[in-house]
């Protein structure tokens, strides 16, 4: 799905609360602090069907302030975290919970891991309209 980067979220910087989020993790992504950076909501997810992968997220999505759908790979979304132009976020029971990327040997994934939950909430989503 085509989208335009100019409009997929709001700009707001809060990425000291998603470098707090990560301390807990092996090894987490950089972020690069941007004054342009875009704040986006998550709300829907891909998983791989075949392969050695079955399950693992593929792509993430919402709609952006024009009602318009968008969607991005993960290793797109990774990039852009590491460039500082994006901040993700889910909203989980009215908090804020920020998206964070997980390097896992040579593997980059997304995650999104809130108090008390000890699981990758991103998990939790719904699956993404075609």
């Amino acid at each position: 799905m085509y989208f335009n980067n100019a409009v997929l979220g709001e700009t707001k910087s809060k990425s000291n609360d998603a470098r707090k989020q990560s301390s807990n993790l092996n090894t987490h992504i950089c972020l690069s602090k941007s004054k342009n950076m875009k704040r986006i909501r998550i709300l829907c997810t891909k998983k791989a069907v075949s392969g050695n992968f079955i399950g693992e997220i593929t792509h993430i999505g919402g709609v952006n302030g024009t009602g318009d759908k968008w969607s991005l790979t993960v290793g797109e979304a990774i990039k852009g975290l590491e460039a500082g132009e994006w901040e993700f976020y889910i909203q989980e029971r009215l908090e804020e919970i920020p998206v964070i990327g997980q390097i896992t040997g040579a593997t980059k994934s997304l995650t999104a891991i809130g108090q008390g939950y000890l699981h990758n909430l991103l998990e939790d989503l719904p699956e993404c309209p075609d």
